[in-house]
């Protein structure tokens, strides 16, 4: 089932008028009560009782509408947490006593933990280990 249908449940529920849900959804009143048509005949049953001034919930709408807002909430969150899961990066910087003095490093430490995709290790190495690390690359 598309979410889109659901989506237009969710709309005509809270207007309770098939004309402003259409308006605030972008489409023509015709497509949307197609849409709540075919959501009807998937569900088997009727949403909505339509009178010519007058648009109310079903008891079966009723119990219905908690769980298509639910399952929308749960697809918008699937959505926006697949947006945002990027592979985080991973720096890794190593200093000696005289490359990069404590404020410093702390200051760039703050600036990358400010972006969520980063991930800064910041560690004191010896001369001998940045000569094997500048030899290995």
């Amino acid at each position: 089932m598309e979410t889109d249908l659901l989506r237009t449940f969710v709309s005509v529920s809270e207007e309770l008028n098939f004309t402003r849900a259409a308006r605030r959804l972008h489409l023509s009143q015709p497509s949307l009560s197609r849409r709540i048509r075919d959501l009807e005949k998937i569900l088997d049953g009727r949403l909505f009782e339509r009178g010519p001034r007058k648009v109310e919930l079903t008891a079966f709408g009723v119990q219905q509408l908690p769980r298509a807002i639910a399952v929308l909430a749960h697809v918008d969150e699937f959505v926006d947490q697949a947006r945002n899961a990027e592979a985080s990066s991973l720096g890794n910087l190593g200093d000696s006593a005289n490359a990069i003095d404590r404020p410093a490093a702390s200051a760039l430490r703050t600036t990358l933990a400010a972006g969520p995709r980063l991930e800064l290790a910041v560690r004191r190495v010896d001369l001998d280990e940045q000569a094997r690390s500048l030899g290995s690359s």
